[in-house]
């Protein structure tokens, strides 16, 4: 055969490479025709089969490529479910509850509350407070204080970290916005600090700063997990204007006492507030991938959640796409946490006042909690179920998701003066 159809040939194949770009084992076709051919292809997929154990799925991975939710192209062959049941964790004021679980079995609860300040009446105490549970759950007690200050402490963040040799005592960690305000009242600095427990979070002494900035701009709502190198991840939202925030990635490779510098790994190159990240592990086709939901302004500055992939343990992020956008057009979604159950299949909490009558909205304090659900991913696409579930009605603020067991998940949040939770199930069908 002469070269100028090897060429045609060869050509034909790159242009269905391109249009059709998740057809199964395409280098192996056109491996095959190179045989028939007689014209050695090895030198450029000599080792495909390896590299395509790592290949990521194909679809807009970086840049401002967006995503809107696809067609229903399969099954998650799961429903979830909202308990009727409403559990209270802590009824005398909080807020921004999470919950951790610890290595022995009990589970913290962190939360922000308010106390007087006798020295200035005009700025409260913030005490972030942490609670613990040894009945799975059920109830909390009253168990430590990371910190009691006079500034603009909150946004607590727990996660137990194994000591380095697998024998020691593992310590526990606590990450929060920790900003210094001025006689007014005004920011003038901001951080996001780290303390450390070594007695399951009863006392707690500082141990880092994650990241330190002069005002104006602002860093929030730190996230932390363990990445599968032994390193502690943490994310949290950096504002570079009034419209404009990204999620920065810091790690530490000596549990928490020193950080890399910040790196932004969303928003970069569009002027969104995202913000309020939640990260979880499950997999793609039997590959694992973490998903980060998060809040934007995608839509005339109201809020919605969208998500995020990473195939490389939270190194790099893409395919992004929405998870929720609230209806009617101008109402807002936002400030989501996702977990997974045990089939991989995923749960995102948030907070949305798209059911508040247009006379009483007042976003974020009118807000109710809802919930989506969705199966694994697969090739990088997610299918979010609709409609949402009313996991709270209003007035609701600052959504956590916990996981219990392998199919319940628990909703928190704060309600009126209270922490209140309620189970999130998962049924197969």
């Amino acid at each position: 055969m002469n070269l100028d159809a090897v060429k045609l040939i060869l050509l034909t194949i790159i242009i269905i490479c391109i249009y059709k770009p998740t057809m199964p084992n395409l280098d192996h076709f056109a491996q095959r025709i190179a045989d028939k051919l007689g014209v050695s292809g090895h030198h450029g997929i000599q080792n495909q089969d390896q590299q395509n154990q790592h290949q990521q799925p194909q679809g807009p991975a970086y840049g401002n490529e967006y995503m809107y939710p696809p067609p229903v192209l399969f099954d998650s062959h799961g429903t979830g479910r909202v308990s009727k049941q409403e559990v209270v964790l802590h009824a005398n004021g909080g807020v921004y509850p999470r919950l951790c679980r610890l290595s022995d079995g009990s589970i913290l609860l962190g939360f922000t509350r308010f106390e007087p300040n006798p020295d200035n009446p005009k700025v409260q105490f913030r005490v972030l407070t942490v609670h613990r549970s040894t009945d799975g759950g059920a109830t909390f007690q009253p168990h430590g204080v990371v910190d009691r200050c006079p500034r603009d402490c909150d946004n607590l963040y727990l996660l137990e970290v194994p000591s380095p040799d697998g024998v020691g005592r593992p310590k526990v960690l606590a990450a929060f916005r920790n900003h210094d305000l001025d006689p007014h009242g005004k920011h003038i600095r901001y951080r996001i600090t780290v303390c450390e427990s070594f007695n399951a979070g009863r006392d707690w002494k500082y141990l880092s700063q994650a990241a330190v900035k002069p005002a104006p701009n602002g860093l929030w709502e730190p996230f932390m997990r363990m990445g599968r190198r032994g390193e502690v991840q943490m994310t949290f939202s950096q504002e570079l204007s009034r419209i404009d925030q990204d999620t920065m990635l810091v790690t530490s490779h000596d549990q928490g006492r020193t950080w890399s510098p910040p790196r932004a790994v969303t928003g970069v190159g569009e002027q969104l507030r995202d913000g309020m990240t939640g990260i979880v592990r499950t997999t793609d086709r039997g590959r694992e991938v973490s998903v980060m939901v998060f809040e934007t302004t995608r839509h005339e500055r109201c809020f919605s959640v969208e998500c995020v992939l990473s195939y490389d343990d939270g190194y790099t992020w893409g395919w992004r796409q929405v998870v929720y956008e609230p209806s009617p057009r101008g109402r807002h979604a936002g400030a989501p946490q996702i977990e997974a159950f045990a089939d991989g299949s995923l749960a995102v909490v948030f907070m949305t006042d798209e059911d508040t009558p247009q006379d009483r909205r007042a976003w974020p304090s009118s807000a109710s909690i809802k919930a989506v659900f969705a199966g694994p991913p697969v090739d990088g696409r997610i299918q979010w179920h609709q409609p949402a579930h009313t996991v709270q009605p209003p007035n609701c603020f600052w959504p956590g998701i916990f996981r219990v067991d392998d199919n319940t998940l628990m909703g928190i949040f704060q309600h009126a003066r209270s922490i209140k939770a309620r189970h999130i199930a998962w049924k197969t069908d």
